[in-house]
């Protein structure tokens, strides 16, 4: 009978360790748990943040692009027009630029006479 007592307390002190990692288990997944929960607030709030976010660079884009025409009503035709016309022309001024820049050199290259020379 000694063995069979024996065996009881151990089961006993078996059934007690196993108690004491089961609650030990628990509180761990209650932990986690928490953590879980806290993390999926933070997903949620980080999206309605970026959703705020979105919603502004868009406001932003719609008045930007509202402040452009605004300002563009504001110049008159002849404004409009020069603006336009500068970029059209900006080509042909540097070619004519070319052309007074070709016949100054061409002046410089030549040749100084003397004061005898230019008479004759």
């Amino acid at each position: 009978m000694k063995a069979l007592d024996k065996l009881a307390e151990q089961k006993k002190e078996y059934d007690s360790k196993l108690d004491e990692q089961k609650e030990s288990y628990e509180r761990l997944i209650a932990a986690k748990d928490d953590d879980i929960s806290n993390l999926k607030d933070t997903v949620s709030n980080l999206r309605d943040q970026q959703n705020v976010s979105n919603e502004q660079i868009k406001q932003l884009t719609m008045v930007t692009k509202q402040a452009q025409s605004l300002n563009l009503a504001d110049k008159s035709p002849e404004q409009i027009k020069m603006l336009k016309g500068d970029t059209e022309t900006k080509p042909e001024q540097s070619s004519s630029k070319k052309e007074v820049d070709n016949r100054q050199i061409s002046e410089s290259e030549k040749p100084h006479k003397s004061w005898w020379q230019r008479i004759f």
